[in-house]
């Protein structure tokens, strides 16, 4: 349905998606980013935008539902305002950290310093490490982007580096979510970035939020950490800084649109399609390409004697196996055997190894992965197929040109080909 609506100066509302909003007259202002006459924006299922008239304006409104439309008291806390002053007479490159819980507004504060900051001359650069509900790249990778232009969302900012975490929690893959954020700080600052700002998760409570937390602040060693709160939600993760030299900054969280579970599913689904779109089945054997993040291809095929000893003690042929220095890697046929620890104990034990990685064949099937170039940067992403074990050939659908693959990183999560999600796969 359409509706126009005419705004007085300072009025402000909060417009929640699907939605798209034409300005007939006047100008509004969305986090700092000012919008007038005959343009549009567009907001998509699961997102909202808080917007305050500059004039007397008059809006056409493009909503499924008269509850799009929300009254505001303020765009956002006066409180947000006030770090503004934290940009005067600031030491560059400096890194400025942005912590909060799931919808406390942790982006719409990065949009607004990122505006402000880029209004004020800097050179800014936003590293966005919510895998699970990226706004400047894909879903499952932490993405870095530089602003060129004052925006509405984040999602305009355009991509400048991503790097493929696997998963759409952190919570699974710790250390490859602190690493994302590494490199792309690395790269921030290597394209000369005066000021990085990192969106990081929404995940903030249990043991590993607060490891995840606490070791992302200690290797970025900011000069500046905001947290943004309700209340005193999110203090167990500023103690370790209590007594440090970081300035820390708390905010209020303000009035936000809380995402069901299956708008946040829907919105990354939306981007898992976006990337397989034209996509189509290419092989390629593994002598071609290099691996990481699987211990598939890292060993070398096991002699015939220990294959009989394997067979002997499982009671079923696995369908691969291979041997390192360091651990005996097999996968069995479907459901032959229940794997669980006891299994894998008794074979080390059996074997004499240190370690013994058994999976299933089924397990390789709709894993997302990633494809790199020869400067192993992100050129797409893809899904497994098919593993034909005894040609060492893969089977990936994917739109990316199979003749620029040169690795391919393996994750944790499975979607199918019209980007459903399909649930984790097991360490591979």
């Amino acid at each position: 349905m359409k509706k126009t609506i005419e705004v007085s100066p300072n009025q402000t509302f909060l417009v929640k998606g699907p939605a798209k909003i034409g300005i007939i007259k006047g100008e509004i202002s969305i986090l700092e980013n000012t919008l007038g006459k005959e343009e549009n924006i567009v907001i998509t299922r699961g997102k909202a935008l808080p917007i305050k008239a500059i004039s007397e304006t008059v809006l056409d409104i493009y909503m499924d539902n008269d509850d799009a439309i929300e009254p505001l008291e303020e765009q956002f806390p006066k409180e947000w305002a006030s770090t503004t002053n934290l940009f005067e007479n600031l030491e560059v490159p400096t890194l400025i950290p942005i912590l909060g819980s799931v919808d406390s507004g942790k982006t719409s504060l990065t949009t607004f310093l990122a505006n402000t900051a880029f209004k004020k001359g800097f050179k800014v650069a936003i590293v966005d490490e919510d895998v699970g509900q990226s706004s400047i790249g894909a879903p499952c990778f932490v993405s870095m982007g530089f602003m060129e232009k004052t925006v509405s969302m984040l999602s305009e900012v355009k991509l400048k580096g991503s790097y493929f975490v696997g998963s759409n929690t952190p919570s699974r893959l710790l250390h490859r979510t602190i690493t994302g954020v590494a490199m792309m700080v690395k790269k921030a600052l290597n394209n000369n970035a005066e000021m990085v700002l990192i969106d990081t998760s929404g995940w903030v409570y249990g043991r590993g939020a607060r490891e995840l937390k606490t070791s992302l602040i200690l290797m970025l060693q900011p000069r500046i950490l905001i947290a943004l709160q309700r209340e005193n939600e999110i203090e167990h993760l500023l103690v370790p800084f209590n007594k440090s030299s970081v300035n820390v900054v708390r905010l209020p969280a303000p009035k936000t649109y809380k995402r069901s579970r299956e708008n946040r599913k829907f919105l990354r689904e939306i981007l898992y399609q976006k990337g397989l779109e034209g996509g189509q089945d290419i092989t390629i054997n593994l002598a071609q390409i290099s691996l990481k993040y699987t211990l598939l291809g890292s060993g070398s095929k096991v002699k015939p004697e220990k294959l009989e000893e394997i067979k002997r003690i499982l009671g079923c042929l696995p369908v691969y196996t291979e041997e390192s220095a360091d651990l005996l890697y097999i996968v069995l046929p479907n459901d032959e055997i229940k794997i669980n620890k006891d299994i894998t104990e008794y074979l080390e034990n059996q074997l004499c190894k240190t370690e013994v990685y058994l999976t299933q064949k089924r397990d390789f099937e709709s894993v997302l992965v990633a494809f790199q170039d020869k400067n192993n940067e992100p050129i797409g992403i893809g899904i497994i197929k098919k593993v034909d074990f005894e040609k060492r050939e893969i089977t990936f659908y994917t739109s990316t040109d199979k003749e620029k693959v040169k690795s391919v990183q393996f994750g944790l999560l499975k979607v199918s080909e019209d980007g459903e999600e399909l649930g984790y796969t097991k360490i591979l």
